[in-house]
């Protein structure tokens, strides 16, 4: 079973993301305190981390930056989750494995979130 950090503060985006990838046989953690990111992905390990890229009043560009400059945590592949279109090229600049457009209709938003698992598990396998 893959794990899966989530961070997020959208409470909405959350619950959709919860909800649909625990169906889908994945083991979602979540994260209450976007500031402890470094922390509990040194502790967790997870396969993936996806992190809105605005958490309330932090940038999750920085968090990212900090995870993948961490000897701990650089493996782990980090998602954007964004709103903003063109992030891309500023998110690579943090050290984002990628960006997923969380203003998709909800199929939309899983297969994109899924084929960016299924990206980098080949990669990680």
């Amino acid at each position: 079973m893959k794990n899966i950090l989530l961070v997020t503060t959208d409470q909405a985006l959350f619950a959709r993301l919860h909800s649909g990838l625990t169906n889908l046989g994945f083991c979602i953690t979540a994260l209450a305190d976007p500031t402890a990111v470094v922390n509990a992905a040194a502790a967790d390990n997870p396969d993936l981390v996806m992190m809105d890229f605005i958490l309330d009043e932090l940038n999750g560009g920085a968090l990212c930056h900090q995870l993948k400059t961490d000897l701990a945590t650089q493996h782990i592949p980090v998602f954007l989750l964004s709103e903003f279109p063109g992030l891309e090229k500023l998110a690579a600049k943090f050290g984002s494995d990628g960006v997923i457009d969380k203003t998709l209709p909800y199929p939309e938003l899983m297969e994109n979130i899924l084929s960016a698992i299924h990206r980098e598990n080949s990669i990680y396998a």
